[in-house]
């Protein structure tokens, strides 16, 4: 067998040298290739001719950030409300409910374009009884003053330096203890300081 194996050494050596060689020629032609010259120019001028155009991306508009406005006084439902830039004291009193009956529009104006944090104080129509007998004519300047007796949370919120917590204040003590005597029991029965009652004290009385 030895004797075989070293005759037959080289004989075989060649053979398996042949058979690698065909086998990496066989690899090399089936072996998948990159594009030629030619195929390179051909996708180049396909592209070329039906070239489709890049798509135009648009920026969206600002959105316009909304406004908040507190409207009081003679309205249906007083309170803070929402709006879009451009909107008008009118758009303003319609969301609040509309104006009541004894509102005194002719005192605002309703074509105003609204501002954030805005305030709007829907004014009571001041109204003169006609003298009968010995009675004593209010004049309109008196008559437009708060009434501390009758006047609701929203106008007193609406007096400077009172806000939500005074007005609660005197409308609560109002319904335990019965009508103001004088507008100095704000002070006297400690419902606002000093400073703030001297900022309102020609704006109300007691009736």
């Amino acid at each position: 067998m030895a004797e075989f194996v070293e005759r037959w050494r080289v004989p075989i050596a060649l053979v398996l040298i042949v058979a690698i060689i065909a086998g990496l020629a066989v690899l090399y032609v089936r072996w998948p290739r990159g594009p030629t010259s030619s195929t390179v120019r051909s996708l180049l001028t396909t592209d070329a001719g039906n070239q489709t155009p890049f798509p135009i991306v648009r920026t969206p508009e600002p959105r316009q950030s909304s406004l908040k406005v507190y409207v009081t006084g003679e309205v249906a439902h007083p309170g803070v409300y929402s709006f879009r830039a451009g909107e008008r004291v009118e758009d303003a009193l319609k969301a609040a409910g509309g104006a009541t009956a004894d509102a005194d529009l002719t005192r605002l104006n309703l074509a105003q374009r609204l501002e954030d944090e805005g305030y709007i104080f829907v004014p009571r129509l001041a109204t003169t009884p006609l003298p009968t007998g010995g009675s004593v004519p209010v004049s309109p300047a008196q008559n437009s003053r708060v009434n501390l007796n009758t006047a609701s949370l929203a106008e007193l919120d609406a007096l400077p330096g009172i806000g939500a917590t005074y007005a609660q204040r005197i409308v609560d003590y109002r319904t335990k203890n019965g009508p103001y005597q004088r507008i100095q029991d704000l002070v006297d029965k400690k419902l606002i300081p000093q400073s703030t009652f001297d900022k309102i004290k020609d704006l109300i009385d007691v009736r």
